[in-house]
């Protein structure tokens, strides 16, 4: 599913370039029509689109909740985040206000960490950590004959390097790619913490550290220490800008004893690195 979420232009993206106007058509409202005072007209369809006014919880339930289930059925599933830096990329991605997981200055209260207190309506959660509820919602409510282990890894790439963000001292990060691994079928072993024959995984990452995750407040833990060790800078748009693509992997296997049918699956959650206007 590719979607659009529209943004106020910030008063520095004003001050560079000319707003362009924005017109949203289309029978389901999922064309834009942009006219750039500069470029000249441009026209895009997509899946979706969100209108400034878009509340968070609206974002994710029509464009980002389908991929709890879907992980949790034996599918590879990505959540990758572009655009404009200053545009509000790493706020949808994590969160405002006391779910802020950007960083280990912000404080981690019981409603940011899926307590009492916490829930998928509250407004101020991003993407991340809804979709980190929801799997392990699912999990718990899944039938007690099925086994998970659940395993993250998150890192940055930074200036054509991979960097562990759970690590930095980790330099020996490889990227290998192969066909995709089909474990839905049964053929596979059950979840443990040996290793997998990775001929036919995909796109995979080698030496990247991975921690096992027994609820959301594990993961979110992972989250806040790693967007400390993430690259970011002064831009002309942004004075905090994020300088590097983070990719947080939920690695996630499972065996029903019953069946004894075992699955394989990653969700990737990528916040890309801020683009920037041209001069």
């Amino acid at each position: 599913m590719a979607a659009v979420i529209l943004k106020k232009m910030s008063y520095a993206a004003i001050v560079e370039k000319r707003q362009p106007s924005i017109t949203i058509s289309g029978n389901d409202g999922n064309a834009l029509k942009i006219d750039s005072p500069l470029e000249g007209e441009f026209n895009f369809m997509f899946d979706k689109v969100f209108r400034e006014d878009a509340t968070q919880l609206a974002v994710y339930q029509d464009a980002v909740a389908p991929l709890a289930s879907q992980v949790l059925e034996g599918f590879s599933c990505a959540l990758i985040v572009y655009g404009q830096t200053g545009s509000g990329k790493t706020h949808t991605m994590m969160g405002g206000g006391e779910n802020n997981i950007t960083g280990a200055k912000h404080h981690i209260s019981k409603k940011a960490m899926g307590g009492a207190a916490g829930s998928n309506n509250d407004e101020k959660s991003g993407m991340i950590h809804r979709l980190i509820k929801d799997v392990f919602r699912l999990i718990h409510e899944s039938p007690p004959t099925v086994e998970y282990i659940v395993r993250c890894s998150f890192v940055e790439i930074y200036l054509e390097k991979v960097l562990d963000l759970l690590n930095p001292i980790n330099r020996s990060i490889q990227i290998h790619s192969g066909g995709e691994k089909n474990t839905a079928d049964g053929a596979g072993g059950p979840p443990s913490g040996g290793s997998h024959n990775n001929n036919n995984e995909g796109v995979r990452l080698h030496g990247a550290s991975e921690a096992c995750c027994f609820d959301e407040s594990d993961v979110i833990s992972l989250l806040v220490r790693g967007n400390a060790c993430r690259t970011v800078s002064s831009t002309k748009m942004n004075t905090d800008s994020s300088r590097s693509h983070a990719i947080f992997i939920l690695k996630i296997e499972q065996k029903d004893n019953i069946t004894g049918i075992s699955k394989v699956s990653q969700l990737q959650m990528i916040d890309m690195a801020g683009s920037e206007l041209g001069g």
